[in-house]
């Protein structure tokens, strides 16, 4: 039972023991939906990309990120070194008894998705959003900036950061653990991405270069395109393209789609 007394939650034990919540929408072959920064797996029903996959007759797996949503919240940064966040989606395979999978991830979410595909071969197809070929290199200046403003004392903060604050507290955040999730580098890649074998779509707003062109990151992987969108990164979650591109490139090969 949970705290309130209410239904037992969905969760596991991720590779480390820390306990990882998860949904599961519709039925149908798997997809599963890594959300970004700073919120939680609720943002994939509030945009309308879930119940458009469930639709379309799949399952959507909705994974809150540990750190994030109804998962356990560590704020020791070492607990998301190591590429921890991939690892999960790992275990969360284990866990289900998946034998494959398809994989629809945006921006934080997505860069955590690419280190998934370098490394786990039962991931068919795959949308990432809101990323480009900078992602490869690690900010660690910006990674601890945003940490510090998450920690620091609201007085020493200027409007800006304050705006961020306010986000984070809104969407129910821990902001302890996101700036330690940042504090320990969540994300590593290797260099070489040939062995990825799924396909994979890369999806951006025209107005959405913050992480880099999505092109140039398309290049480095074997089966991958990528494609703009007419919206900025805030909106091109509930852009009505991306509502269509993402499912339909994930159909593909999938009960006869073609």
């Amino acid at each position: 039972m949970d705290e309130a007394g209410g239904e037992e939650l969905p969760e596991f034990a991720s590779f480390d023991g820390v306990r990882l919540h998860y949904e599961l929408e519709g039925s149908g072959p798997p997809v599963v939906l890594l959300h970004s920064f700073p919120f939680d797996s609720r943002v994939w029903v509030d945009t309308g990309v879930a119940a458009g996959l469930v639709e379309g007759g799949r399952q959507a797996v909705l994974l809150d990120r540990r750190g994030q949503g109804r998962s356990e919240k560590p704020h020791d940064p070492a607990a998301y070194a190591d590429n921890a966040c991939a690892r999960d989606v790992f275990a969360l395979l284990d866990h289900l008894g998946l034998d494959w999978s398809d994989l629809l991830a945006y921006s934080l979410g997505a860069q955590i998705g690419l280190r998934v595909l370098q490394v786990e071969r039962r991931i068919r197809r795959a949308v990432l959003g809101g990323i480009g070929e900078a992602v490869l290199g690690w900010n660690e200046g910006a990674a601890i900036a945003v940490a510090e403003v998450l920690e620091r004392d609201e007085a020493e903060l200027d409007e800006g950061d304050r705006a961020l604050r306010a986000r984070v507290d809104r969407l129910g955040g821990d902001r302890f653990a996101l700036g330690a999730m940042g504090r320990g580098r969540y994300v590593n890649y290797d260099r070489d991405f040939s062995m990825v074998g799924a396909a994979v779509l890369i999806i951006n707003g025209e107005r959405d270069l913050d992480f880099g062109d999505p092109a140039r990151l398309a290049a480095l992987i074997p089966r991958a395109t990528a494609t703009f969108i007419d919206a900025d990164h805030a909106s091109t979650m509930d852009n009505l393209q991306f509502l269509r591109l993402a499912p339909s490139f994930l159909a593909v090969g999938v009960g006869g789609a073609d």
